[in-house]
């Protein structure tokens, strides 16, 4: 307040000059700066989800994509990838990924950087830096920007055309493996062969984009068999069979050819395994007794040259302990409607098994077998609409994912009840009148006359089967009662006149 005060003092004597200025400002639509592939890669740091907006407003560069392995997030996550919109370069190799070549594996000969990369992967050992037929290897790069890449065996090929190099999501850092099993290699002799790598950027969209130059892999093959065989059927999981399967034949495919091979118990030496499996081709099998629980089996095999297996592949399998049971049904009785369409809940539970959660099934009256809407668990549930009073014959079947099966079949009967409700006695007691009926009801009296209905009279006490009120001797009483579903007289069901009780 005192620096105002002295302000204004020191203007009305004169100290200090006023000037005017004309000041304009305009309202615009806000244009985000010019971005870059550091500052489209900022999306996300700020600890919220990178989206739509928050990339765009890093840069006019910037564009948000919906599938792709980001700078942002894990595989499959949504990014921010620096798009200019004149670019005209297709993707370039610039470095190499050490982590993706497996052990024993080298980069040689690399030259990236360029539109045209190229280098070499070479195995260290005897055989010269050559892969052996039958062996496989990966190996992976890195891209100056986000793009995906394909792969083939000859020059100039169509990038729509190729094979995919690892997934399709748009990346930086790519890697794939490759058996040799699968490269078009013939002849008895080593050869080198040459892979050529096309990776496409997102500059025109998912559909286009900017393809780069051939990049070229090489890499020696040689056909000597000195590997034992490998087993390349599905081993990794567990095999869940039924309680009452007591055996199981055990089938495996190899990646060659085998003259025998041995399963057994134990990892023990190939002449220890107990079952001798019989051998066609690439393909061995052999038909085993199962125990109750877990039981693990090693397999191993001799191929056509004699090399042999020194540690056995497991194969792990689960018998379960006991047969799948239905072990509740609801309903299962009759039941009484009042309705001519009525809605049914129909629930059951499941227990035994492997885990006693199972898939289930209905079935009405010999019709197509239907699964429950909510099943998968131990507890299945469907709700059924529109069924009039009829016999309904229900079949229920379920299924474990061990194949335990369960099966079981009821009656549902819906009756239709219109008929109120009887009295069946009628008496006073201390003061009290009572009255009973053939089933549960409500019950109401009036003092005038029947021309009333139960809900308007004087609701007596008592919902079940016995009613009372208190009791006047000198006085009428008209008495409706109706049942659950409703039905009740259009008359009274019964008039006490004075002096009856």
């Amino acid at each position: 307040m005192i620096v105002i005060v002295d302000i204004i003092a020191q203007w009305i004597a004169g100290v200090g000059s006023i000037k005017t200025v004309e000041a304009v400002f305009e309202c615009g639509l806000w244009q985000p700066q010019k971005g870059s592939q550091a500052s489209c890669e900022r999306c996300g740091e700020d600890g919220l989800p990178c989206s739509r907006y928050s990339c765009e407003t890093l840069g006019k560069d910037c564009e948000w994509i919906m599938a792709s392995e980001g700078i942002q997030g894990e595989e499959g996550t949504n990014a921010c990838i620096y798009s200019p919109k004149n670019d005209v370069n297709g993707p370039i190799i610039v470095e190499l990924n050490e982590e993706a070549l497996p052990k024993g594996f080298a980069y040689d000969s690399v030259n990236v950087g360029e539109p045209k990369s190229s280098f070499e992967i070479e195995k260290r050992s005897d055989s010269g830096g050559c892969v052996n037929q039958l062996e496989s290897f990966s190996f992976g790069f890195v891209l100056d920007e986000v793009a995906e890449c394909r792969y083939a065996f000859e020059a100039d090929s169509e990038f729509d055309e190729m094979e995919q190099f690892g997934n399709s999501l748009l990346s930086k850092i790519h890697a794939d493996s490759f058996s040799m099993t699968e490269v078009p290699f013939e002849g008895e002799e080593k050869k080198t062969m040459s892979m050529y790598i096309k990776c496409r950027d997102y500059a025109s969209g998912e559909q286009g984009g900017n393809v780069g130059e051939d990049n070229v892999v090489r890499f020696c093959i040689d056909p000597i068999d000195i590997t034992p065989p490998v087993v390349v059927s599905n081993t990794e999981r567990e095999v869940i069979l039924p309680a009452n399967q007591t055996t199981q034949i055990i089938r495996v495919e190899f990646n060659e050819d085998v003259s025998e091979a041995r399963l057994g118990t134990t990892n023990g030496a190939y002449e220890e395994l107990e079952y001798k499996m019989s051998c066609t081709g690439r393909v061995c099998s052999v038909e085993v007794p199962i125990e109750v629980g877990r039981s693990t089996f090693y397999i191993k095999a001799k191929d056509m040259q004699g090399n042999l297996n020194e540690e056995g592949t497991p194969i792990r399998i689960i018998r379960s302990e006991r047969g799948l049971t239905i072990e509740l049904i609801s309903p299962e009785e009759v039941i009484e409607t009042g309705q001519i369409v009525n809605q049914i809940d129909l629930e059951i539970r499941t227990g035994g098994g492997y885990d006693g959660r199972a898939s289930c099934t209905f079935e009405i009256n010999g019709r197509t077998a239907q699964a429950f809407k909510e099943t998968g668990e131990r507890t299945h549930r469907q709700t059924l609409d529109r069924l009039s009073p009829d016999t309904y014959n229900l079949v229920y079947r379920c299924v474990d994912m061990a194949g335990n099966e369960a099966v079981e079949r009821t009656s549902l009967k819906l009756e239709l009840d219109n008929i109120y409700p009887e009295i069946t006695r009628v008496y006073g007691e201390s003061g009290t009148l009572v009255i009973i009926t053939r089933e549960k009801a409500t019950c109401s009296y009036t003092k005038t006359g029947c021309n009333f209905r139960v809900d308007e009279g004087n609701i007596m006490d008592g919902s079940d089967m016995i009613h009372t009120t208190s009791l006047d001797y000198n006085s009428q009483y008209h008495v409706k009662c109706k049942d659950e579903h409703g039905n009740e007289p259009g008359v009274c069901n019964l008039v006490v006149r004075r002096g009856e009780l």
